[in-house]
């Protein structure tokens, strides 16, 4: 039974920050309560002095287990924020180069190999960064020559911005923008152009080896969702240089990813040290990589191998990932689940959101529980809480 863990959470490609998402966190704590009749009390965030991190407690209890968790965020918001800063017309210009490259060096046909959901999510959000600057310059240059009359420009102009004004509201309600930063995010990564952001990650894996170094928690949980999914695994594969032996002299250490993109920068020719990174996470006995995969998040890569259909030459003995594929019909009530089934961007973020019943996958209870991490789904860990929420070890 867990009573002291720390988690350390990789946010995806967002600017959202720490506050963001210790508010988010105490409203689906709020709504965990409707199924969960245990006591769930989250701290303010804290930043940390370096301003590289933030923390906040949490102290969760049921009738017969009581876990104090720290909930360490783990910052590269900042950087997001300044790579989000580029011109629209500089978004859509290197999105167009990029998928040219990936065109050309088969990138987009291994995606669509590995995943045509993703694939298809891919294309569709460059399609739309698209029809944002055509159709109002369309409209502009068909106005101009059907109205001959001296102010038909003018109706173009007025009309063009018109278009352009709701279909950028289109655009930012579906995050058209940031996905399109972030596929250049990707390619500049793995062109070695992100020096800033390989010394935030070398920074996150002193962390958590310093952590597990001081054998003050009974558990470790690295968990990153989406493009945060990605990153962990060279943060972790970082840490294992520079200790290689953090995760078997330390409380057992998770790492859990949730609706990760990682094949779209292992499938990149260019992504050799992520490639690298994933072979050598995969083959360390002493730590478990939980890949979580939902069908319905259109921006993960489900029922991918995240090891082998990387790309990934394992050469030696491969103890990792477990794959736990979850459904959200399962944790969802039916009618929240059909209203959003076509929301990408709120179901891509159900990974880290409360259910409205009792299911399999449990992000509140997974981080604030007295069941181990690793134990969910590898020994279904749920069927261990009675009705109360009192547990039953194993």
């Amino acid at each position: 039974m867990i009573r002291r863990r720390h988690v350390f959470y990789l946010a995806g490609y967002d600017p959202l920050g720490l506050a963001h998402y210790n508010r988010l966190f105490k409203r689906e704590t709020a709504r965990s309560r409707k199924i969960w009749p245990v006591d769930i009390n989250v701290t303010d965030a804290v930043m940390a002095a370096d301003s590289k991190s933030g923390q906040w407690q949490i102290e969760s209890s049921g009738p017969d287990w009581q876990v104090s968790t720290t909930y360490e965020y783990l910052r590269w918001d900042d950087l997001i924020t300044r790579h989000m800063k580029r011109p629209m017309p500089i978004v859509l210009l290197r999105t167009l180069l990029c998928l040219l490259e990936y065109l050309f060096n088969g990138t987009v046909f291994r995606i669509f190999r590995s995943s045509w959901r993703f694939g298809l999510f891919y294309l569709s959000s460059i399609l739309a960064l698209l029809l944002l600057a055509a159709i109002p310059a369309a409209i502009l240059v068909l106005s101009g020559k059907l109205l001959t009359q001296p102010w038909g420009w003018f109706v173009g102009a007025a009309l063009a911005l018109g278009a352009y004004t709701g279909g950028r509201k289109v655009a930012e309600r579906w995050a058209v923008f940031q996905l399109c930063a972030a596929w250049i995010w990707f390619h500049d990564w793995m062109h070695g152009r992100t020096p800033e952001c390989l010394v935030r990650y070398d920074e996150f894996a002193q962390r958590i080896v310093a952590k597990a170094l001081a054998h003050d928690v009974d558990e470790i949980v690295i968990i990153g969702h989406s493009g945060g999914g990605t990153i962990s695994l060279p943060v972790v594969a970082r840490a294992l240089e520079l200790n290689p032996d953090f995760p078997r002299s330390a409380p057992p250490v998770t790492l859990l990813v949730l609706g990760s993109s990682l094949p779209m920068a292992a499938l990149h020719p260019r992504g050799a040290h992520v490639r690298e990174a994933i072979r050598r996470v995969a083959a360390e006995p002493g730590l478990v990589w939980i890949d979580v995969q939902a069908r319905k998040d259109a921006m993960n890569f489900y029922n991918s191998d995240m090891v082998e259909g990387a790309g990934v030459d394992m050469r030696t003995a491969q103890h990792n990932p477990y794959y736990w594929r979850i459904r959200y019909r399962d944790s969802l009530a039916p009618e929240l689940y059909n209203r959003l089934r076509w929301d990408l961007i709120r179901m891509h973020f159900q990974f880290i959101m409360a259910n409205d019943r009792r299911a399999a996958f449990d992000y509140v209870m997974l981080v604030s529980g007295p069941a181990p991490v690793r134990d969910w789904p590898q020994s279904n860990a749920l069927l261990r809480f009675a009705a109360d929420a009192s547990y039953a070890q194993p």
